[in-house]
């Protein structure tokens, strides 16, 4: 499921030169346990919420420029399934910390319980819960710019 994130992130960069340089789509992760307890961010300003129709999936994603180091903050990202249906919405949620090409450690949740609501113009993804590991992740994506594809 890391390879899809890097696939969509990877694919989310395309659309890097006809973005406007004034979008917020800030990420913020708050991990309550472990190792890696803290309250993290992305740069709201290269966080690309993506909606793929053919998919009826909305993903927010956001992987760092620059990793220095394991404990690096190195990605955030959430993918909602089914997001024309009606009733509660599921999905993946993927923290990462440390280079990805140097096996980094990976809190993520396949098929988890999301809510997906409207905050004036903007959609916002969220997550609270644990990983089969028991750390608790608490993940708010916020889209004010959408791109589609």
């Amino acid at each position: 499921m890391l390879v899809r994130c890097l696939v969509v992130t990877v694919g989310l960069s395309v659309l890097v030169a006809a973005r406007p340089s004034a979008v917020n789509n800030p990420i913020i992760v708050t991990i309550a346990n472990g190792p890696f307890a803290g309250r993290y961010q992305s740069d709201a300003a290269d966080t690309y919420c993506m909606r793929q129709s053919k998919h009826n999936t909305l993903s927010a994603t956001w992987q760092a420029a620059d990793v220095q180091g394991a404990k690096t903050f190195s990605l955030a990202a959430v993918d909602v399934y089914d997001i024309n249906g009606a009733g509660p919405k599921f999905g993946d949620v993927h923290v990462a910390f440390g280079d990805p090409q140097k096996k980094p450690l990976v809190y993520e949740v396949r098929h988890g319980p999301l809510t997906m609501t409207k905050e004036g113009k903007a959609t916002v993804l969220a997550f609270d819960g644990k990983t089969k590991d028991g750390i608790q992740l608490r993940i708010r994506a916020t889209c004010a710019q959408i791109d589609e594809l």
